[in-house]
């Protein structure tokens, strides 16, 4: 079925309210979800808000609690957000970042006690969009241990995402992606509508590979089998990132890496932004970017390419689309988001 963007956001925050999420918090989540769906990120977007709901009945989310720094120096700080909703205390913490990278050139923020942060990329999109470059990396707990470790079989690191955003003229660049060969998310939302994953992107509680994203899973949805990291026979590579991602947001400042419970089911996010004018004018950089872009897309075509796409370009004209066409929304999961 296909929804235009105000329905959806509308509706999906009339689901926050009936939960008895604030106002200003239902507009946040609704409008985030909904516009992640809309770039493509359906790993992040409106099936998030099943496990939302659920995070509130169970007390992994606790509505209303005060988000607060706990440790602070000019350039850094430590977020808690009390056990609410990761992406609201990340947007606040978004907020506090661009201030001491506006004072001081830059500002680090690592954040804890915040539930599932979504879509990295919304965060350094933000700060490049306010002319920062925008760098962040978020992990887990124990329970968010799907990835084996290059040459293993069980999960021992998160999917342990990375984002990079730097401003142009127009779109961002933006890299947001998973150092697994898939994001949990995404091999959720296609074992909810029924469909089976590439080959070799993970494996069964054996260690065979399997293409069917229940092998993933226990009965309780916990992790049975394993995501493997990203790369093939290079994937120590993309292992190698995950760690650096992991100790960043998840051991850095205080750990939480091999934690349980709710503290292992809260995000460790990582964020860092960096102020253009304090190396360069910030027109002066978009200028060079936008140059830069133009030499890479100079080159001449391999013979099966369509194109040079930047990074975000797709994720970009994906929500255009949705803005004007409407947002395509599989039978499965709008059933589900109905039943709540």
């Amino acid at each position: 079925m296909i929804l235009k963007y105000k329905i959806l956001t509308k509706f999906i925050k009339n689901i926050f309210l009936k939960y008895e999420v604030s106002d200003r918090d239902s507009n946040l989540l609704s409008k985030n979800l909904v516009e992640t769906e809309m770039m493509g990120f359906t790993s992040h977007g409106i099936q998030r808000v099943e496990q939302y709901i659920n995070d509130i009945k169970i007390g992994n989310i606790q509505l209303g609690k005060k988000i607060k720094i706990t440790k602070k120096t000019p350039t850094t700080s430590i977020l808690h957000g009390g056990w609410n909703f990761g992406q609201v205390t990340a947007i606040h913490g978004v907020n506090i970042v661009s201030k001491m990278a506006e004072n001081y050139g830059t500002g680090c923020i690592i954040i804890r006690g915040a539930t599932h942060v979504g879509r990295v990329g919304t965060f350094t999109e933000m700060l490049a969009k306010s002319g920062f470059i925008g760098i962040a990396m978020t992990s887990a707990g124990k329970p968010g241990h799907w990835v084996a470790p290059f040459g293993g079989r069980e999960g021992r690191l998160c999917t342990s995402p990375i984002a990079f955003a730097a401003p142009t003229n127009g779109d961002p660049i933006s890299m947001d992606f998973s150092t697994s060969s898939m994001p949990e998310g995404k091999i959720r939302y296609l074992k909810n509508v029924g469909q089976m994953l590439p080959d070799k992107y993970i494996i069964d509680e054996n260690g065979n590979p399997s293409s069917n994203p229940s092998d993933l899973y226990n009965s309780q949805g916990l992790p049975a089998g394993a995501i493997l990291p990203f790369g093939g026979l290079q994937g120590y590579k993309s292992f190698g990132l995950g760690i650096m991602a992991h100790v960043l947001s998840a051991l850095l400042g205080q750990s939480i890496w091999e934690k349980d419970g709710i503290e292992g089911e809260t995000n460790g996010l990582w964020l860092l932004a960096i102020k253009i004018e304090s190396f360069m004018g910030e027109k002066i950089f978009t200028n060079e970017m936008d140059k830069l872009i133009a030499y890479i897309r100079s080159s001449k075509l391999n013979k099966d390419s369509s194109g040079i796409i930047m990074p975000g370009e797709k994720e970009f004209a994906n929500f255009r689309n949705c803005k004007l066409k409407g947002i395509n929304i599989e039978k499965k999961i709008w059933n589900q988001i109905l039943s709540l």
